[in-house]
């Protein structure tokens, strides 16, 4: 229904807190509906809404529940999820047995130290860990009896 300025409408006014008569101020900008009202009553001027009472406030009822089922249903995503590395109960001992067995000594782990993958790390918090991946120029994955930790190597 197309409205124009200066006609009368009901709506809500939020000064009074009712439904009351109202006098278009303004139109948005599809020029038919309204956007700013003013009320008869308090002669308060305020964004249009919609009655609470009424057939509009059917109206409004159903678009609020159009906009809660648009939010509810949203896509799914496209993308593939990371497989994330999730290591076993028994790996860290399987793998630090290991490398105790060949004789290789633990490194200690320092913030400026350098590491690469499958070399055995001693850190004064976690304990014996056996590096996993090198992720990037400053970060290493290693192995701990706690679980997986990131930590970061080779700053200055």
């Amino acid at each position: 229904m197309a409205h124009k300025v200066g006609s009368d409408l009901d709506g809500w006014c939020t000064k009074c807190r009712i439904d009351t008569p109202h006098v278009i101020v303004s139109l948005k900008a599809d020029n038919e509906t309204p956007k700013r009202a003013e009320c008869k009553s308090c002669g308060g001027q305020h964004n249009y809404r919609l009655p609470k009472t009424g057939p509009d406030a059917k109206k409004k009822k159903a678009a609020k529940k159009k906009a809660a089922k648009k939010k509810t249903t949203r896509k799914k995503s496209s993308r593939k999820t990371k497989q994330v590395y999730e290591p076993t109960a028994d790996e860290w001992g399987d793998r630090t047995a290991a490398l105790l067995a060949t004789g290789v000594e633990a490194k200690p782990y320092s913030i400026r130290g350098m590491f690469e993958a499958n070399e055995l790390v001693d850190h004064k918090k976690f304990g014996q860990g056996v590096v996993i991946t090198v992720l990037i120029d400053n970060k290493v994955k290693i192995l701990f009896r706690d679980g997986l930790k990131t930590l970061i190597m080779g700053r200055t």
